[in-house]
């Protein structure tokens, strides 16, 4: 066990006398000892589960009864083990030096190295779009004003021609014609782009 929180000749019950009478693990709380908030009635421990093994088949019948559609992948070794999040990572730390906020860009949406090596990453669906819209200290919004589309961001520091094709490239993702110039804001700065075609993007894909 930890070490006790509490001196053990205390009044027994009212409060936890341990650490791990505190820790709830709702996957596996039926295969454990009843925690503190279960005895005291704070968690109904007949609506935890009793998961167990290393088999995820369970879970991801869960995920299914519930209808989430968007989840991390089933697994124990975490982000690290993720190849394109790892190859991410790699490449961005060649690049400049990582922040807190490059652990967002790193698991979500498509990432694009430009050609005088700026950074951008679009947005693929309105939940990424929510975890896109952070204040990033090294990156700048993109944000599509004449239409609907992805959220993305770009390195403060790109040049001239790399933003614009940023810019280029969000619109490609959005609903917008291939002849028409959209209203667009990349940082402080307003602009009119013409969008750039997926397929013609594609070539600056990273992963």
């Amino acid at each position: 066990r930890f070490d006790p929180v509490l001196d053990r000749t205390q009044a027994g019950g009212e409060k936890p006398q341990f650490l791990d009478e505190l820790l709830l693990r709702p996957m596996s709380a039926k295969l454990l000892e009843p925690t503190f908030m279960e005895k005291k009635g704070f968690v109904d421990r007949e609506k935890l589960l009793d998961v167990s093994g290393r088999g995820r088949a369970r879970q991801l019948q869960m995920i299914k009864d519930y209808g989430l559609k968007y989840y991390e992948k089933p697994g124990g070794g975490g982000l690290l083990t993720d190849i394109q999040v790892s190859n991410k990572i790699k490449n961005l730390k060649e690049y400049r030096e990582m922040v807190f906020e490059d652990s967002v860009i790193v698991k979500i949406g498509r990432y694009f190295v430009l050609p005088h090596n700026a950074r951008l990453v679009v947005a693929r669906n309105e939940e990424e779009n929510h975890k896109l819209d952070i204040q990033h200290p090294l990156m700048d919004k993109i944000e599509l004003l004449g239409c609907k589309g992805p959220l993305s961001l770009v390195d403060k520091n790109a040049s001239k021609e790399d933003k614009e094709l940023a810019g280029r490239i969000a619109l490609g993702y959005a609903k917008t014609l291939k002849n028409q110039a959209y209203l667009i804001q990349i940082g402080n700065e307003k602009c009119e782009l013409y969008p750039l075609d997926k397929e013609n993007a594609r070539e600056y894909l990273f992963a």
